[in-house]
């Protein structure tokens, strides 16, 4: 698979993590917040990035969310009196009500990561091709250039192959 390749299937990845976590946080926040309403941890919460939000930002405020979710799951109940805990947040996914637990969240915030990380190699997978294709184009351009001046100081003016020299053009 070529690096170009690569890049398109790590955002498509990255992308397709992001969309399961957004809604998640989203409801994770709403519940948080309507279910230990009294709870001082919950004044931490973050609000929920747009899901283009760039990646530390995003990432980064999903990870307070669970943070303070492990929080409030650590308090005795009768602090959370309204909700049942390990605290599940209920999550509509594929036309079908789930309750999500943290170690869930968790674990598709573990797979952002991984496809974060993944999207950062690829960029950089490209990039050092582009630098690299362009080293090469320098390299040829510096023989075309040498072959030029060879030819037209060995061949006589209107000789039909000084026409067949390239033309160089930047870029």
């Amino acid at each position: 698979m070529t690096a170009r390749n690569t890049l398109s299937v790590a955002q498509g990845t990255r992308n397709q993590a992001r969309g399961a976590l957004y809604p998640a946080a989203k409801q994770a926040r709403k519940s948080l917040r309507g279910l230990a309403k009294n709870v001082p941890e919950v004044l931490g919460l973050p609000t929920v990035p747009p899901v283009t939000s760039a990646p530390a930002v995003f990432v980064a405020a999903l990870e307070d969310i669970a943070d303070v979710w492990g929080r409030v799951n650590a308090l005795p109940q009768a602090s959370v009196p309204a909700a049942h805990l390990p605290l599940k947040i209920p999550l509509t996914e594929n036309n079908a009500l789930v309750s999500l637990a943290l170690e869930q969240f968790n674990a598709r915030l573990a797979a952002l990561r991984t496809a974060a990380e993944a999207l950062t190699q690829a960029e950089d997978a490209v990039t050092v091709g582009i630098g690299t294709r362009d080293g090469l184009h320098d390299q040829a351009a510096t023989v075309v250039k040498d072959y030029g001046i060879v030819a037209r100081s060995v061949l006589p003016e209107g000789h039909p192959l000084l026409k067949t020299i390239p033309t160089l053009t930047g870029g």
